[in-house]
């Protein structure tokens, strides 16, 4: 099997999306617009891109929304193309409404190479400590209470004690037995 099919099977095989760009450039040879030269499967499910609409196509006209987004995808990508200096980042795409992990290198003069993996599940709110610490003192509460009236309906006199042989609980009959009262405990 020849390296070019091994390596294009290996794409399409795996997880992450690719595409790789052809850099063209203004009047003056500043990057300023970037063609499809090619993309993997999991880049077209990753975005719900197809293939066939954007070969050869210029990135602005297939995908207008990108220059009116809140994050600049185009200067990012000009900002590589310029210095050749790899950019890893994990940004929201408003239109298509995920979030990806991407990253965009400068392999070979002219082209630049993106890579993205679909991070939209990990990106989900998670719960935020205040929400954990009550739910955690609710739980609590609860099983508090449970365990109290499990402790309190045992039929012999029980209690709970520390370390140090401090008593720090006792049910009914322990208090009864005992002759103390719960506010002594």
């Amino acid at each position: 099997m020849p390296h070019k099919d091994l390596y294009k099977q290996i794409l399409d095989n795996s997880a992450i999306g690719y595409a790789c760009h052809k850099i063209l450039c203004d009047e003056k040879g500043r990057p300023s617009q970037f063609e499809y030269v090619e993309i993997n499967r999991p880049f077209e499910a990753i975005t719900g891109l197809k293939s066939a609409d954007l070969i050869g196509q210029p990135v602005s006209n297939d995908l207008p929304w990108i220059e009116k987004s809140d994050f600049d995808w185009t200067a990012c990508y000009r900002d590589v193309a310029s210095t050749g200096v790899v950019k890893q980042f994990e940004q929201f795409s408003e239109p298509l409404n995920k979030w990806y992990r991407v990253n965009i290198s400068a392999p070979e003069n002219g082209y630049l190479l993106t890579t993205l993996i679909d991070i939209t599940h990990e990106q989900e709110k998670p719960y935020d400590l205040k929400d954990i610490s009550n739910l955690s003192k609710s739980f609590m509460s609860q099983a508090g209470t449970v365990m109290d009236n499990m402790f309190q309906s045992i039929q012999d006199g029980f209690s709970f004690m520390d370390a140090d042989l401090t008593i720090r609980n006792m049910n009914q009959v322990m208090q009864d037995l005992m002759g103390v009262s719960e506010s002594c405990i």
